[in-house]
């Protein structure tokens, strides 16, 4: 509901798994107390139940710690690498020696990883010494784990945290269009974050380094105010209710029933429209409760507990979490979550599950990649022709194919020698064996703003084959990380990033983990587009003349993430490892 999906789901699997990423040592609570308070929004108060929803807000600290510190780093140190061969995606990194038998005394070990050299199978590696050696990829082991072990985070949780994600979000935007369109609608009103950049080193300090009285430093860098006030609502809703020893009586002011939230102590709308009356409470009043040192919590203990207080707003986001959380749970269905109840994943037409199909007459400049036999990039030529109030002129628009002329030609006879000659009529530029990975090596300028691919696909396949999932996502890996690089090579702004669509599929973006590899290339979902065929363009496949049907393809717009691309540069250069 509130532009978070990204962070719920995390939430949601972190509640689940077991063990989550900050180690429990048994009989080391204070000790635990104390890393909590050190990635997380620690209150004052110890009520159980608080301490339950900073637990978990402290571990989507250390995972979204560990993304932006660890991980993202790696990335663009990645994607700045042209070459996409595994033998080669160590070259650059810091890593540790691990399972030398010869000289053992080199295990554990921090060393530089150089070239590849593929004749021997080995890295060029450099001691601290300054000794230059020959290892395997066997025996170097990336650093994160040693950084995770230093902070008291459990890396294998991250791992497994980080996989159960990607597999969660890739269900919930394949088979919930609806819900991801509310939440992409909801994110893209959120303001951005305006954290300084220079204070992303604290990232990298020490549980033990945490100065007593006060905490939630990391958490505080990585999530802001108002997304901490709708995450720990929601977390709110998984406490037991605190009058679980009587029912509460319906009154006539209960309209629309018992109020949720405050059975639990937390309801924090006034006014609210759910009832709060409560039936009386007979037991004992606890005497830690009222110095707010018991540590059971309300829902937990034996004795009866003072109404808890509870800072009342009128946040509208925080309001609509708490009536629908409530609609929910009196068995009525969201209208926007009966839709797919209603039409299911896929429709026809700018339903519910997408927006109408992206207008690319509202840019200056548009390349389209891939295309086949021309017809998609000769129809918008057409129409920026046509409407000369628009933004696109026919000469800003660039139609390339990995295929050369005669190979074109010759898969499309008919077709492509008409589109080809409509659009070098119209002005607009035609080019051959233009590969989509190498965008930040040709001849474009940085005046770029619109990137265009429909139905990329890595190889041609035969009738009844089936098109493997590898192929393709290491395609658009390799051309997201182009983008980046294009737009590194001509340090352009924010302002002047260019937009990225892309159709596919339903099911090749989630079988295709288009999601993650986006991520990996600081790219995310900006909006879910209805795919539009013109009246002449037919899709057809890049060897072969025969249609194909497009009832289930989506475009997706991509956006760079620019607060995550400046934050992981920042890293690269304050490890000493800008490459």
């Amino acid at each position: 509901m509130c532009g978070l999906l990204e962070e719920a789901a995390v939430l949601a699997v972190l509640r689940s798994s077991q063990p989550m990423p900050l180690k429990r040592e048994p009989n080391k609570q204070l000790e635990y107390r104390r890393l909590i308070a050190h990635y997380g929004p620690l209150h004052a108060e110890q009520e159980q139940d608080t301490f339950k929803e900073d637990e978990m807000l402290a571990n989507l600290a250390a995972y979204l710690a560990f993304q932006r510190r660890v991980l993202d780093p790696r990335r663009l140190r990645r994607v700045r690498r042209p070459s996409v061969n595994a033998n080669m995606e160590l070259e650059g990194e810091s890593v540790l020696v691990s399972g030398l038998k010869n000289r053992p005394e080199l295990n554990g070990e921090r060393v530089e990883v150089g070239k590849y050299d593929a004749a021997r199978g080995r890295y060029a590696v450099t001691l601290g010494s300054g000794e230059m050696v020959l290892l395997r990829g066997a025996n170097l082991i990336e650093a994160e784990a040693e950084w995770c072990r230093e902070r008291k985070i459990s890396h294998t949780a991250l791992l497994a945290t980080t996989r159960t994600v990607d597999h969660v979000l890739r269900r919930v935007f394949h088979f919930f269009p609806p819900v991801l369109r509310h939440h992409l609608e909801r994110r893209a009103s959120r303001p951005a974050p305006t954290h300084a950049t220079h204070d992303f080193a604290a990232l990298e300090s020490l549980p033990e380094s945490k100065q007593r009285g006060g905490g939630g430093s990391i958490f505080r860098l990585l999530v802001d105010k108002r997304a901490e006030t709708l995450l720990r609502k929601l977390l709110q809703t998984l406490r037991p209710p605190q009058d679980r020893h009587t029912e509460s009586a319906a009154t006539p002011s209960d309209a629309n029933g018992p109020c949720f939230f405050y059975r639990r102590g937390c309801c924090s709308v006034e006014p609210c429209p759910f009832g709060h009356e409560v039936s009386a409470d007979t037991r004992p009043l606890c005497k830690f409760a009222l110095s707010g040192t018991c540590r059971f919590g309300a829902a937990r203990c034996r004795f009866r507990h003072p109404n808890a207080k509870t800072t009342t707003q009128q946040d509208p986001e925080v309001t609509a979490i708490q009536r629908q959380v409530q609609l929910g749970l009196g068995g009525s269905l969201m209208s926007m979550f009966a839709k797919v109840e209603t039409v299911g994943a896929i429709t026809s037409g700018p339903e519910a599950n997408c927006k109408p199909a992206p207008d690319y007459l509202n840019f200056q400049s548009v390349l389209l990649l891939g295309e086949g036999d021309f017809t998609f990039a000769a129809e918008l030529a057409s129409a920026a022709k046509s409407n000369t109030l628009r933004m696109l002129r026919p000469h800003a628009i660039i139609a390339t194919t990995l295929q050369s002329n005669a190979k074109v030609l010759a898969s499309h006879p008919k077709r492509a020698s008409l589109a080809i000659a409509e659009l070098q009529s119209a002005g607009s530029s035609v080019c051959f064996c233009f590969d989509a990975q190498e965008i930040d090596t040709s001849d474009l300028g940085p005046g770029l703003e619109c990137v265009v691919w429909n139905m990329p696909f890595a190889a041609d396949v035969l009738p009844g084959e089936s098109v493997k999932s590898d192929p393709n996502q290491q395609l658009l890996r390799g051309f997201f990380a182009s983008v980046i690089r294009y737009i590194e090579r001509w340090h352009l702004n924010l302002a002047t990033y260019p937009k990225v669509y892309v159709t596919v599929g339903l099911n090749q973006f989630a079988d295709w983990g288009l999601l993650a590899v986006a991520y990996d290339s600081f790219l995310y979902v900006e909006a879910v587009h209805e795919f539009k065929a013109g009246v002449e363009y037919a899709p057809r496949r890049n060897e072969r003349a025969d249609p194909f049907d497009v009832g289930q393809m989506r475009t997706y717009a991509f956006a760079v993430d620019a607060e995550r691309l400046v934050a992981a540069d920042f890293a690269v250069a304050l490890a000493g490892d800008s490459r």
